[in-house]
């Protein structure tokens, strides 16, 4: 029996997928569902640990909702798993372009054409735009995710990599809490199918669990610094008779500084917080443009009065 759930690699969207019959809700919107063939079923795939920007919330008038993006790396931080995933996704929107084309009359109401249907279509994979206002396919895509909500409740699952529920859990929290700039995040994505809308289509995919990775940060009020056993030893053994040589120490360099302009020039120049390099030179700058205006000005009006 086909499990339920899918590893990119062992899914070729133009032998496993399954489109069913154009469907019109109440509201007039068109959509149409994509099965996965050997279980005729939604498709649900297993995502490789990948990075994410954190989690987006919309604030609507029946509460907020949210999304998150999934960041496909550059390729010297990829991985076999993430290329599946990614080939998958391209595999996947060359085959519904295709089925749109075959079944255009039935899921546009008339014949069209490849041009129009490139120009209907929105990509699962967001490319970043260049200079020129087009998606810039040499860089790395990412895939937008919705985290489903109805009536307040979370319809997803959140777990840490110790498979401890986060989310959700009734203490409050929120996908933006939990999921932070920076993290990472292995999924199960759901299929939602084809959606039209103002004349585009597209595939949307939405969250149904993820195990997240928070960012590894330094906390602050903790000391993070690391010392030899010589070190603390040195430390816990030392006594006032022995500040007094330090003191010593620091003076003599010190009439050395105070004395010679070289020796300070190089530690500004080395990202001192205080550098008064950029201080100086507007100085001198407006200060001499006056003085000659007004200097031979006086002079002149002296010598004709006289």
């Amino acid at each position: 029996m086909a499990s339920m759930i899918v590893q990119p690699s062992q899914f070729n969207p133009s032998e496993h997928m399954i489109f069913t019959k154009p469907k019109v809700n109440s509201v007039g919107g068109k959509s149409i569902g994509i099965l996965n063939s050997q279980t005729k079923r939604s498709i649900q795939v297993n995502t490789p640990l990948m990075l994410t920007w954190g989690a987006n919330v919309y604030e609507n008038a029946n509460g907020p909702s949210y999304s998150l993006a999934l960041q496909f790396p550059r390729d010297e931080f990829s991985n076999p798993d993430i290329e599946s995933f990614l080939n998958m996704l391209k595999d996947m929107e060359e085959s519904v372009k295709k089925a749109a084309l075959e079944n255009s009359k039935e899921w546009f109401g008339k014949v069209q054409g490849k041009e129009v249907i490139e120009a209907f279509w929105n990509p699962i994979l967001k490319y970043p735009k260049g200079e020129d206002g087009e998606p810039d396919l040499t860089r790395n895509p990412t895939i937008k995710v919705k985290l489903p909500m109805w009536d307040g409740d979370y319809k997803f699952e959140l777990y840490d990599p110790n498979n401890v529920l986060l989310l959700p859990n009734g203490d409050g929290a929120t996908p933006d809490s939990i999921i932070q700039k920076g993290s990472n995040i292995a999924c199960i994505l759901q299929c939602g199918g084809i959606w039209f809308a103002n004349g585009n289509f597209g595939v949307s995919w939405k969250l149904s669990q993820g195990i997240v990775k928070a960012a590894e940060t330094l906390v602050k009020g903790k000391c993070h610094i690391s010392l030899s056993s010589e070190d603390r030893a040195t430390i816990s053994n030392m006594n006032e008779e022995q500040t007094p040589k330090l003191e010593d120490t620091d003076s003599s360099p010190q009439t050395h500084v105070e004395s010679d302009d070289e020796e300070e020039a190089p530690v500004e120049e080395e990202g001192s917080p205080s550098e008064p390099e950029a201080e100086p030179e507007p100085e001198p700058q407006p200060e001499p443009e006056p003085e000659p205006e007004e200097k031979p000005k006086k002079k002149r009006v002296v010598k004709k009065k006289a």
